[in-house]
């Protein structure tokens, strides 16, 4: 899954007003940030509603450099393959370890030919099902698929559609059917389905409507477009967490110097009402991070759905 639904219109509005971050590169040649995606794609609009915020912060013009093709992955390459000199930076999204999870053969290593900058955003996961399932909350509807083992079933029609599901499958024991020729939320709507770790964008206007129930969110932490609704850990599924994200990294050996004055620079707009004003109604919080806490975020990442992908055999195709 992309960030299909994260259209951000609001991006050439937003006007933050932060002091400027001493200029960097002496040269005054401009940071290309590669975006591995069309123009008009959600992770491109994501780019530039950082992009567009930054310049004054940065005392660098930041252009946007779109590379689509095979997934992303041609424009993720050129980023590994650029000089560490400042001058370049990439957008990635939870695909970029996901891919390499499910064993797909990637032209790079998702985290040793990078340096990771600053994590933007989480596109939000909502645990969701039907309103026939008896269940008004993650534990009852855990007892109730340990119950019914194999009845309850969810729709995922790519391997990397399915690793949020089943990574709550594996965090509580139960045994939950994948449907690869169902569309997740109309057939979900339609109770041909009974669950899903739904888009947020996608899952919260049926929930309104009372044609789904939402039981948690999957972040490790309460999201500000759902604060109400409690995270899977609370719910009683300790240590889940599933998000989609996307972030910032530069080549790999980029000095710790220029990474800091980015991350510093990013981050700020990041961090700014406005940003997240326009994130909140497609389903995202801003995050923000440091360069270690994204690094060390990334690499759990590949960890924990390398296992999943294993234990639940997905594999790409």
């Amino acid at each position: 899954m992309h960030w299909r639904l994260f259209v951000l219109a609001a991006a050439p509005a937003i006007a933050l007003g932060l002091p400027s971050i001493a200029h960097a590169q002496a040269d005054g040649k401009p940071l290309r940030l590669i975006v591995p995606y069309a123009p008009g794609h959600p992770i491109d609009k994501l780019a530039h509603l950082l992009s567009d915020n930054m310049k004054e912060q940065l005392g660098q013009t930041v252009v946007i450099d779109n590379r689509p093709a095979v997934d992303g992955l041609v424009g993720t390459e050129m980023v590994a393959n650029s000089l560490s000199d400042g001058h370049t930076a990439g957008i990635i999204s939870s695909e970029h370890v996901m891919y390499a999870a499910i064993g797909r053969k990637l032209p790079y290593h998702p985290t040793k030919d990078f340096t990771p900058i600053t994590q933007l955003a989480d596109r939000q996961l909502l645990l969701v099902t039907h309103p026939s399932v008896p269940a008004n909350n993650v534990k009852e509807l855990v007892a109730l698929a340990k119950k019914e083992p194999g009845k309850l079933r969810y729709a995922a029609r790519t391997p990397l559609d399915a690793l949020p599901t089943e990574l709550f499958k594996m965090s509580t024991g139960v045994k939950i059917e994948r449907a690869t020729d169902a569309r997740p939320i109309a057939e979900l709507v339609d109770g041909q389905i009974q669950l899903d770790m739904a888009d947020a964008a996608q899952a919260l206007p049926h929930v309104k409507e009372a044609r789904l129930r939402a039981l948690a969110v999957g972040d490790s932490r309460r999201s500000d477009v759902v604060p109400d609704l409690p995270t899977m850990s609370e719910a009683g599924v300790k240590g889940y967490q599933a998000v989609r994200w996307a972030g910032i990294v530069a080549p790999a050996r980029t000095p710790k110097a220029i990474v800091d004055r980015i991350n510093a620079s990013m981050v700020k707009v990041v961090h700014s009402a406005p940003f997240k004003e326009a994130l909140a109604p497609y389903g995202a919080d801003a995050v923000g991070s440091t360069p270690v806490a994204w690094s060390k975020f990334m690499s759990a990442e590949l960890v924990k759905w390398q296992k999943v992908a294993k234990t639940a055999k997905l594999h790409a195709d």
